[in-house]
């Protein structure tokens, strides 16, 4: 069988290893307590030294799972 017959695309949707879904929920919890007024987004732009691809290849119409370690390493700006 040939790639090209797979009807394969450059999909890719991480997750993190360290994620405690528990954890989140308590989190987006107290969040929706707080006043609009009270909360503050910040944006941290930068390169990720991290080796990985930023693609993947899956079937058709789904997205390529994956996982990646969410610890801190040297962040480029």
């Amino acid at each position: 069988m040939l790639v090209k017959n797979w009807e394969l695309l450059e999909k890719k949707t991480y997750g993190y290893q360290e994620r405690d879904e528990e954890k989140r929920g308590d989190f987006r919890e107290k969040l929706e307590k707080l006043a609009n007024n009270r909360k503050v987004y910040v944006d941290e732009a930068g390169f990720d030294n991290r080796e990985d691809y930023p693609y993947g290849y899956s079937l058709k119409g789904e997205r390529c799972q994956a996982l990646r370690s969410g610890k801190r390493t040297e962040i480029v700006s």
